[in-house]
């Protein structure tokens, strides 16, 4: 199997962890010594990244992340735990339609 990605690296921008998007989803990745802390970072870092490229504040885009977010586990078999919060491309889209 063939495999092609493209990386952009903005070094203006300052995001608090690793960030993915592809066709469907986006997802940011949270990486702590807890799953609690874990969680927090990657919650974060997408609320972060949904407000910087929206209209919408803080208290917008909590009810659109609250329902339409889901988390995996990526990594635990050491003193990291990894998150993934993953965010639909289409419910993104609705948030971007909002007024």
């Amino acid at each position: 199997m063939d495999i092609e990605f493209s990386v952009d690296v903005q070094r203006e921008k300052n995001i608090g962890g690793p960030r993915v998007e592809n066709h469907d989803d986006i997802m940011a990745i949270g990486l702590a010594g807890s799953l609690d802390a874990a969680i927090r970072l990657a919650t974060s870092d997408l609320a972060r990244w949904i407000k910087d490229n929206s209209k919408l504040t803080g208290p917008g885009v909590a009810p659109a992340r609250g329902t339409s977010t889901e988390y995996t586990v990526s990594e635990m078999p050491d003193r990291n735990v990894g998150i993934v919060v993953k965010l639909r491309q289409q419910a993104l889209a609705m948030i971007h339609r909002t007024p």
